[in-house]
């Protein structure tokens, strides 16, 4: 039987996968890089993301991620951009699909929507691969080795650093 890792009361992965293999640090860095790269790659570029959407899945899968816990996660975050992003359909710049007294929807706002929509699903979920596969203790421990600075950690784990009289 394969060794088991708590990640609440209710849920439990597989330890024995690729990607519970790297150490937690390797991880953080791997989902860094790529949310970097997902967030710099210019609107429109919807071939960059779908290379970047398999990479993303091929994490997911290799991590052996519970997809109906996943779903739920992101049903709940998503829910939060959805409504910071319904703005960007209406930008005024590009040629107007539809119109309707003083709203229009441009090729511009379409663009930009679905640009951003793609940039945040893809961070979520690379997010939520890193939160759902890694305990804390060890996100807290790999941020250390990264020489996070220390102030940084104690707002992270919400500890108080000591005052000097």
């Amino acid at each position: 039987m394969e060794p088991q890792i708590a990640l609440n009361s209710k849920q439990t992965y597989p330890k024995n996968t690729i990607w519970q293999k790297l150490a937690p640090h390797t991880r953080i860095v791997t989902v860094l890089l790529l949310v970097v790269a997902i967030a710099v790659t210019p609107n429109g570029r919807w071939l960059s993301w779908g290379m970047y959407g398999c990479i993303t899945l091929l994490f997911l899968k290799s991590a052996q991620i519970n997809w109906g816990l996943l779903g739920r996660k992101l049903a709940i975050e998503f829910t939060f951009i959805i409504v910071l992003l319904i703005g960007t359909l209406f930008h005024p710049e590009g040629d107007v699909i539809w119109r309707w007294r003083g709203i229009q929807i441009t090729t511009l706002g379409v663009t930009l929507l679905g640009s951003i929509i793609i940039k945040s699903l893809l961070c979520l979920l690379l997010a939520n691969l890193l939160i759902l596969t890694t305990p804390t203790p060890e996100l807290l421990h790999g941020l250390a080795l990264l020489n996070t600075p220390p102030l940084m950690l104690a707002i992270v784990t919400g500890k108080q650093i000591g005052r000097a009289h």
